[in-house]
C-alpha cells in the first residue's frame, strides 16, 4: 500500500475512541508494532487526511480479535457511522426526502472518506440506482467492500428501508504506484 491511499481522520477517531472502550486495555494490547504503534499515539484531526496502510493494519487486528471476516467487521462500523452520519455529523448532507435523493447523496458521503478511492452515481430511478466504486487497492478489496456495504445499509436503514447491493465484474485498472486498483460497479436496490 503506498501512503497515496488515505483515509479521514473522522474514521480514525472513531475507530480510536472503539478500542479504548472495547478492547481491555486499548491499543497496547493489540501488538501493533512500530512504526504503527507511534502512528496511533499522535493527534488526529477528524477532518485533515491520513495514511490508509496503518488504519487497514489496525482494523484487520480488530476484526482477528473478535474471529470475524474484515468485510463483516467493517460492514458493521460503516453501519454504525453512516447512523452517526445521518443523525448528526453530516445530517444536512444525507438529509434525504426519499431513497433515490439517499441514492444520490451516497457517493459524496463515500467519498468524505477516501482519497483517491471514490464512488460515482452512474443512474438513479425508481427502486434502483447504479454506482462504481473507482481506484479500489485489489488487495484491500474486502475493506472498501465492507465501509460501501455497511455505509449504504445504514443510510437506507434511516430512511426505514432495506438496501440490497449486487456487485458487477471488476474492471482492473492501471496500476497506481505499485498498486493494482480495480473499478467495481454495483447496484442498489430498495
Amino acid at each position: 500500500m503506498t501512503p497515496s491511499f488515505e483515509i479521514k481522520g473522522r474514521a480514525l477517531v472513531t475507530t480510536l475512541r472503539l478500542v479504548e472502550r472495547d478492547v481491555p486495555g486499548g491499543l497496547a494490547t493489540l501488538g501493533l508494532e512500530d512504526p504503527d504503534r507511534a502512528h496511533f499515539e499522535g493527534i488526529f484531526l477528524a477532518s485533515s487526511w491520513y495514511p490508509l496502510a496503518p488504519y487497514l493494519r489496525l482494523v484487520e487486528r480488530l476484526a482477528a480479535l473478535q474471529r470475524r471476516p474484515l468485510r463483516e467487521w467493517m460492514r458493521d462500523q460503516a453501519r454504525r457511522t453512516a447512523r452517526l452520519d445521518v443523525e448528526k455529523r453530516d445530517r444536512a448532507a444525507l438529509a434525504a426526502r426519499d431513497p433515490e435523493d439517499m441514492a444520490r447523496r451516497l457517493p459524496r458521503a463515500f467519498n468524505r472518506y477516501f482519497r483517491p478511492t471514490h464512488a460515482a452515481l452512474e443512474s438513479v430511478g425508481p427502486g434502483e440506482a447504479r454506482f462504481v466504486l473507482v481506484r479500489v487497492p485489489a488487495d484491500h478489496r474486502d475493506f472498501f467492500l465492507g465501509s460501501n456495504d455497511g455505509f449504504c445499509a445504514g443510510a437506507f436503514a434511516e430512511l426505514g428501508r432495506r438496501a440490497r447491493l449486487e456487485y458487477l465484474p471488476e474492471r482492473p485498472e492501471s496500476t497506481r504506484g505499485s498498486v493494482p486498483t480495480l473499478t467495481i460497479p454495483f447496484v442498489l436496490r430498495w
